[in-house]
């Protein structure tokens, strides 16, 4: 049984317009139920290679949905970071951080410090630690696809 599902799903892989690289992490289950075939990606924390599988094998298929899985609550700060779509919300500077922390007070000293943490990784990574799910929900929500995220906390 193991031995056809992955027959299977490395058949399904192959006809796949993405690159070979790519099909190596997707794995493929056909639902005839439903006419469907679920692709499952795996993918990899601060790894730009990721970033490009999950920006490919969505183009690619252009679902109906897409599910990201995560291990741990920091997805919503780094996507607050990126989905600004801007480095100018990000102050760089001692004065525009102290204008932002203590006279416009939109930004405090957590959210800097993390905001910054996330920049460090993404230039020594080429991307963030959620990266691969960040480029996930954007390519998701430009081929028209609905993003759900499953998070999940270790005990």
């Amino acid at each position: 049984m193991i031995d056809t599902d992955l027959r299977d799903s490395k058949e399904i892989a192959n006809t796949l317009s993405v690159p070979e690289s790519t099909k190596t992490f997707v794995f493929a289950i056909r639902v005839p139920e439903h006419d469907s075939t679920i692709h499952i990606l795996s993918s990899q924390s601060l790894s730009i290679r990721s970033v490009i599988d999950a920006e490919c094998l969505i183009r690619e298929l252009r679902p109906d949905a897409v599910v990201a899985q995560l291990n741990g609550p920091a997805f919503g700060e780094e996507s607050q970071e990126i989905d600004d779509g801007s480095n100018d919300s990000i102050p760089t500077s001692v004065f525009r951080v102290l204008t932002r922390c203590f006279v416009d007070k939109t930004f405090d000293k957590e959210k800097y410090e993390s905001v910054a943490g996330n920049l460090v990784l993404k230039e020594i990574f080429g991307t963030s630690f959620n990266g691969h799910v960040l480029a996930a929900k954007k390519v998701a929500e430009e081929v028209g696809s609905s993003f759900w995220f499953l998070t999940l906390h270790s005990l």
